[in-house]
């Protein structure tokens, strides 16, 4: 016996606020957290869910570590952001923010603004550190990237 699957679907469902009908489903998870994942089989004429084929709870969890936000490609002389407010280590509060832009150039905050004057790669690194004053333990994470830089 041949069945017409041309009257049914998958729908995938995230949170009951996402429906994406497709075989398989890609998608960008808004950030960390507990997210319901359903799959059913819908029937394309009526519109109601013929059997549930999977469930499941995913949990997504930040990245422990120091993180930078900035652009991975610039040219000489454009100014490029950097940022480390996306750090995240559990059980650590973050107060001093140390660069180093790769260029002999050191900065301390949490973001910046920088302007490289010749064409290479330049590795930032950006280490993070909690407040020695307020906490018997001192915390450091570090972390790096790459940032190209291009002629004009």
């Amino acid at each position: 016996m041949d069945i017409d699957t041309t009257n049914y679907m998958y729908e995938w469902s995230i949170d009951d606020n996402v429906k994406i009908r497709a075989k398989e489903c890609d998608y960008c998870f808004p950030g960390p957290g507990i997210y319901s994942i359903r799959l059913d089989v819908i029937d394309l004429v009526t519109g109601s869910v013929m059997f549930n084929e999977a469930s499941q709870e995913l949990e997504i969890e930040d990245i422990e570590q120091a993180y930078i936000t900035s652009p991975d490609t610039i040219h000489v002389n454009q100014t490029i952001d950097l940022n480390g407010t996306r750090t995240y280590i559990k059980d650590f509060t973050v107060s001093r923010y140390y660069w180093d832009l790769g260029d002999y150039t050191r900065r301390s905050s949490a973001d910046l603004t920088h302007s490289y004057y010749d064409p290479g790669i330049y590795t930032v690194k950006l280490g993070v550190t909690n407040d020695p004053d307020k906490e018997e333990v001192i915390h450091k994470s570090c972390s790096y990237k790459r940032i190209v830089v291009l002629p004009r």
